[in-house]
């Protein structure tokens, strides 16, 4: 008995586990496909972090201008870059994830 009691608490950490990796992988795709509404549902952590992964150099506002045009990350250009070009190389992924879609039936 204690040692099915201790197998089914390590079944349960391995399920958080993998919940908790399904939640993160789940964040990366939305924040690849949809950097606006990753932006929206995240606290203010995850905004700053998102803010310092696309715009490296930070933000400028002047309140008589607005914003000026701020340097973009190599990186996220290079993810902006293969959302465009995907039908051109079909082996890659469509950053929406695995799944095939759904009719929402």
């Amino acid at each position: 008995e204690n040692e099915i009691a201790r197998l089914e608490i390590q079944k349960l950490e391995a399920d958080k586990y993998v919940t908790d990796k399904e939640s993160i992988i789940d964040g990366a795709l939305l924040f690849m496909s949809d950097p606006g509404s990753f932006w929206n549902i995240g606290n203010i952590d995850v905004k700053k972090r998102a803010q310092n992964t696309i715009f490296p150099e930070g933000l400028v506002f002047d309140f008589e201008n607005g914003f000026g045009t701020a340097k973009l990350a190599e990186s996220y250009l290079l993810l902006s870059e293969m959302a465009v070009n995907k039908v051109k190389n079909p082996s890659l992924v469509a950053a929406s994830g695995l799944e095939p879609l759904t009719s929402g039936l």
